[in-house]
C-alpha cells in the first residue's frame, strides 16, 4: 500500500479492506459492549477505527497520503466525513480513542480532504495520468461535500486538538480544501468568523514553523478578493498583524538599552519568536502597509557589532528579503514613479550589504540564510530587468568578490561541509540519525540548487563555478543530477563559455595536485584517477552530434586551452626541462578520442596547433620527461608512433588520408554549418 506503483498499491489496498472488514470481524464489532452512557457505533466509526489502529501498526506514520490514496477507491469510510468528526468531536462515541490514535485519525483526515480535492495524490501514482472531465466532476462534487460538513465543525476541532502542534498544523489546512462560497450561501458566516478566532489563536500560541505557515496560507486563501465575504477575513488579518506588529515592537523597546547577545534569554526569544510569525506571513501576503524595513534597520545596525542573537538575525533577513520581492512584484512596471525607485533601489542596497557582512563573518545558521537571501535577490533584480521598461535601473550584476565569496561558501559550507558520517556514506546508527542526514543533504542540495540557479541566469560568471563543477565525481552521489543537468543547461545556453569553464575546472584540479605533489603528479595518487574520470564525463556530451559544427569547435576548442595550460613556461624555467604541467596533456586525451579525424590532423586541426605552439614556445622535445607529449601526439595521430610534427605526413598514409578528409579543401571547414560529406566516414555510427 505503500509503493509507488498505482495498481500494486490498488490490489493490496483492496486485499487489506476484505481481510480487516470481513463478516466475522464486522459481527463481532457490532456486537461488542458499550460503555454506558455511550451511543452505539455505526459502520463507518467501527471500519475507520480499525483502519485508524492498522495504519498505527505498520508504523509508517510518514507516508499517510500513500496510505489514503490506496485506499481511496476501495471503501467509502475516509468519506465519511461525518463519522471521523463524530469520533473526534463526540464524547459519548460508542469507541473511546486514545490520544495517539485521534492524532492518526486526524492525518488521515487531513490527507482525505487533499485527496478528494485532487491536491493529495502522491507524485509518483501521478506520472503520466491526464484528468478527465469526469474526474473534474467528481472532485467539484467532494468538494462541496467535505465543506458543508467541515465548515461548522472545523472550529471545535481546532479548539479541541489545537494545543498540539502536529494537530494544529493539519487542521489548520483543510479550510484551503473548501469551497468558500458556501459559507454565504448556507449563512454560516458565524463559523467563518470562529474559524478565524481560532485562527488567530493558533498565531499567537504556537511557535513552529509548519503550523505558522499553513496559517498563513488559510488566511491568503481566506482573503482572497474573488471571496464574497473576504472583508470579514481581511478584518481579522489586519487585526492580528497590528497586534504581532505591536508585539515586536514592545520587544524591539526592550533591547534598545541593552544588547541581547543570549540566544536563551527572555528578550532575544521573544523577538525571534515574533518576527518568525511576522516571517510567515510576508511569504504570502505583501505586508508594505506596515514598513517593515524601517522597524528592522535598529537591529541590522546592532548585528553589525555582534550584538544580535542567530535565531532573531535569521528572521531579520528572511523579512527583508521577502519585502524586497513583494515591492518588486507589486510595482507598476509601465510608470513607476521616481520615489518608489529610489527606495526599493535603496532597500535593496542596504539588505545586499546586510547579507555580504554576514556572509563574511556570520555564524552559520545566519550565513546560510544570508546566502539563500543572496540567491534569491539576485535572481530577481538581474539582468532580466533590463527588459521591463523603468524598471531596468534596477537591474543588477554583482562585483567579482561577491561572486568569489559566494563561491567560497558553496564549496566549504555546502559541498565540503557535509559532515565524514555523511561523505564516507557510514549507515546511521538510529532512524532519527538517518532522518536528519536525509534533511541535512536536502539542504545542502537547495542551497547548490541556489548558486547553479544564478550561474544559468547569468548573475555569476560561469567561470567562478568552475570549482563547483570540480566536484562532479567527488560528490556525484550527492550533487550529481544537479551538476549534470547545470552543465547541460550552461552548454546549451553559452558553448563558448561552457567549454572553456570545463578546461578551467580541470586545470585547477590539476594545479591543486600539483601543488600537494610538491610540484609534481603522483600518477598512483587516487586523486589523479578522479581527475582523469572527471575529465572523461565532461566528454561524454560530446559523444552526440559529433558532426555538428558547434560540437567540434567546443572539443577542438578545449584541446587550445588544455595545450596553451599544459606547455606554459614559467619564468625561471631550466633550458631543455620539459614544462611543468605537461602532464596535464594525459588529462586532455580523454576528450581526444571525441575528435573527428579532420579535426586532429587537418589544416586547423590540433595536431597542427600542438606543433605551432611547441614551435612558439621554443621548446626542444626530448625523451626524458616528454612521455606524455609523445603519447598525446600520437594519439592525435591515430597510433602513428613515427609522426615527427609534420601533421599527417606518415609514409603510405596518402590515400587513406584523402577518403578522411585530412588533406584539406572542403573538410578543413571544420567551423562550417555543415561537415563536408567525406568527414562521414570517421562518423562512430560508421565504424
Amino acid at each position: 500500500m505503500f509503493v509507488e506503483s498505482r495498481s500494486v498499491s490498488h490490489t493490496a489496498a483492496e486485499f487489506a479492506t476484505r481481510y480487516l472488514f470481513s463478516d466475522d470481524f464486522m459481527t463481532r464489532a457490532r456486537g461488542a459492549k458499550v460503555p454506558k452512557g455511550h451511543k452505539k457505533p455505526v459502520d463507518a466509526q467501527i471500519k475507520l477505527v480499525e483502519l485508524v489502529r492498522f495504519f498505527m501498526e505498520v508504523n509508517i506514520h510518514q507516508h499517510a497520503t500513500y496510505f489514503v490514496d490506496s485506499l481511496w477507491d476501495n471503501t467509502d469510510v475516509l468519506r465519511d466525513w461525518e463519522a471521523m468528526v463524530g469520533l473526534l468531536l463526540d464524547d459519548k462515541a460508542g469507541i473511546v480513542l486514545t490520544g495517539a490514535e485521534e492524532a492518526a485519525l486526524i492525518e488521515i483526515l487531513v490527507c482525505a480532504v487533499r485527496r478528494a480535492v485532487g491536491t493529495g495524490v502522491p507524485p509518483a501514482r501521478t506520472k503520466g495520468k491526464v484528468v478527465t472531465n469526469k474526474e473534474r466532476r467528481a472532485i467539484v462534487e467532494e468538494r462541496t461535500q467535505l465543506s458543508t460538513a467541515l465548515m461548522v465543525t472545523l472550529p471545535d476541532l481546532i479548539s479541541k486538538f489545537g494545543s498540539v502542534p502536529e494537530q494544529a498544523s493539519n487542521l489548520a489546512h483543510i479550510p484551503q480544501a473548501f469551497d468558500l462560497e458556501l459559507y454565504a450561501e448556507h449563512r454560516l458566516q458565524k463559523h467563518l468568523e470562529a474559524l478565524l478566532k481560532h485562527l488567530h489563536q493558533l498565531v499567537t500560541k504556537h511557535m513552529d514553523s509548519s503550523t505558522l505557515d499553513e496559517t498563513a496560507q488559510t488566511f491568503r486563501c481566506l482573503c482572497d478578493p474573488e471571496f464574497s465575504l473576504h472583508s470579514t477575513a481581511e478584518l481579522a488579518f489586519n487585526q492580528l498583524m497590528d497586534e504581532l506588529i505591536q508585539t515586536f515592537k514592545t520587544h524591539l523597546e526592550g533591547c534598545q538599552d541593552q544588547p541581547i547577545n543570549e540566544e536563551d534569554s527572555e528578550e532575544a526569544i521573544g523577538l525571534a519568536v515574533s518576527l518568525e510569525r511576522i516571517a510567515a506571513f510576508a511569504k504570502v501576503r505583501d505586508l508594505s502597509q506596515w514598513s517593515l524595513p524601517e522597524l528592522l534597520i535598529g537591529l541590522v545596525d546592532m548585528a553589525a557589532d555582534g550584538h544580535v542573537p542567530d535565531r532573531v538575525m535569521c528572521s531579520v533577513v528572511a523579512v527583508l528579503r521577502l519585502d524586497l520581492q513583494w515591492s518588486l512584484a507589486t510595482m507598476d512596471e509601465t510608470s513607476p514613479s521616481r520615489d518608489s525607485l529610489r527606495d526599493l533601489q535603496s532597500r535593496f542596497t542596504r539588505t545586499l550589504r546586510c547579507c555580504r557582512d554576514l556572509l563574511m563573518r556570520g555564524a552559520r545558521p545566519v550565513m546560510r540564510e544570508a546566502y539563500m537571501t543572496l540567491c534569491d535577490i539576485l535572481v530577481v533584480f538581474g539582468r532580466q530587468l533590463r527588459a521591463c521598461g523603468q524598471l531596468g535601473a534596477l537591474a543588477y550584476v554583482p562585483d567579482s568578490g561577491l561572486q568569489q565569496l559566494l563561491q567560497d561558501y558553496v564549496v566549504v559550507e555546502v559541498i565540503e561541509g557535509g559532515g565524514e558520517e555523511e561523505e564516507e556514506g557510514s549507515e546511521p546508527s538510529t532512524e532519527s540519525e538517518a532522518v536528519a542526514i536525509a534533511e541535512r543533504l536536502n539542504d545542502r542540495r537547495v542551497q547548490l540548487a541556489g548558486f547553479l540557479k544564478l550561474v544559468l541566469f547569468g548573475s555569476v560568471d560561469m567561470k567562478v563555478a568552475a570549482p563547483v563543477f570540480a566536484q562532479y565525481v567527488k560528490h556525484y552521489h550527492h550533487f550529481g543530477d544537479l551538476l549534470k543537468m547545470a552543465l547541460a543547461r550552461c552548454r546549451e545556453a553559452q558553448p563558448t563559455q561552457w567549454y572553456k569553464t570545463i578546461a578551467l575546472s580541470l586545470q585547477q584540479v590539476f594545479l591543486r595536485l600539483v601543488e600537494e605533489g610538491g610540484g609534481t603528479v603522483d600518477l598512483t595518487d587516487p586523486q589523479w584517477a578522479d581527475l582523469r574520470d572527471l575529465a572523461r564525463r565532461y566528454s561524454l556530451p560530446f559523444s552526440f552530434d559529433q558532426l555538428k559544427a558547434s560540437t567540434r569547435q567546443m572539443l577542438v576548442g578545449i584541446h587550445r586551452e588544455g595545450i596553451n595550460f599544459a606547455l606554459t613556461r614559467p619564468e625561471d624555467h631550466t633550458p631543455g626541462a620539459p614544462p611543468p604541467y605537461i602532464q596535464f596533456l594525459s588529462v586532455l586525451g580523454e576528450f581526444s578520442n571525441r575528435l573527428l579525424d579532420v579535426d586532429r590532423t587537418g589544416k586547423k586541426g590540433v595536431l597542427v596547433y600542438l606543433q605551432e605552439r611547441l614551435g612558439e614556445g621554443g621548446w626542444e622535445v626530448g625523451r626524458d620527461g616528454w612521455t606524455p607529449l609523445h603519447l598525446f601526439r600520437n594519439m592525435l595521430a591515430g597510433g602513428d608512433g613515427s609522426v615527427d610534427g609534420r601533421a599527417g605526413r606518415g609514409r603510405g598514409k596518402g590515400k587513406k588520408r584523402t577518403q578522411k578528409g585530412g588533406g584539406g579543401g572542403e573538410g578543413e571547414e571544420w567551423m562550417s554549418s555543415r561537415p563536408a560529406k567525406t568527414q562521414r566516414t570517421t562518423s562512430p555510427h560508421e565504424h
